[in-house]
C-alpha cells in the first residue's frame, strides 16, 4: 500500500532517468513528475511512453526525430495508470486502476485533509476504495495515443486490480 500514500501525496518529485551501461552513468531526462511509472519503449525505439499515476495520464517522450526531448500528453485517463507493455504489433497495453473520484480531487488539493484521512480508524483497503481503486480497466493504445480497445470488469469477476498486462500469443 506504499503506492497509495505516494499517490495521495500529490507531489511532483518523480524523475525519469537514463542509464548508460558502457559508461555506467545515470543522467536525468525529466523531473517534476507526479508518480512516474510504467516506462515502455516503442517498437522502433523513437519514443517511450510512461504513465504519471497521480495525474492519471499517459505521456510520450521523444527519443529521435524532430521532436527529440519533447514531452507530449498522450491521454488523460479515467483512473490511475500503472504499467505499460508493448505487444508484438507495437501497440501498448495499459493497466488503469479505476476510477478517479471527487474524494481523490479534494484530498489531492488539500494536504491538511490528507493528514486527517490517514488517521481514520479504517483499513487502508477501504480508504483506497473510497479514492476510487475498485476495479481495473485495461486499454490498448497505438503509438499516436488512439484508444483501440478497452476491457473492464466493474464487478471484479474476471480481474480485480491489475498492475500489468502482457500479451502472449494473442492472450492476456
Amino acid at each position: 500500500m506504499n503506492h497509495f500514500f505516494i499517490l495521495l501525496e500529490g507531489e511532483a518529485t518523480g524523475r525519469l532517468l537514463r542509464y548508460d551501461p558502457p559508461t555506467r552513468t545515470t543522467n536525468l531526462v525529466l523531473d517534476g513528475l507526479a508518480f512516474p511509472n510504467g516506462v515502455q519503449l516503442s517498437g522502433g525505439q523513437s519514443f517511450l511512453l510512461f504513465s504519471e499515476t497521480t495525474n492519471c495520464r499517459l505521456m510520450k517522450y521523444w527519443l529521435e526525430g524532430p521532436k527529440t526531448r519533447n514531452v507530449e500528453l498522450v491521454e488523460n485517463l479515467p483512473g490511475f495508470p500503472d504499467n505499460i507493455r508493448l505487444n508484438k504489433r507495437s501497440l501498448f497495453w495499459v493497466a488503469i486502476d479505476c476510477c478517479r473520484t471527487p474524494a481523490h480531487k479534494v484530498l489531492t488539493h488539500n494536504p491538511w485533509l490528507r493528514s486527517i484521512y490517514f488517521k481514520l480508524p479504517m483499513k487502508l483497503s477501504i480508504l483506497a476504495r473510497l479514492m476510487g481503486m475498485k476495479y481495473t480497466i485495461i486499454s490498448l493504445f497505438n503509438g499516436k495515443g488512439e484508444i483501440l480497445k478497452v476491457l473492464d470488469d466493474r464487478k471484479g469477476l474476471v480481474m480485480k486490480l491489475v498492475s500489468e498486462v502482457r500479451e502472449v500469443k494473442g492472450k492476456l
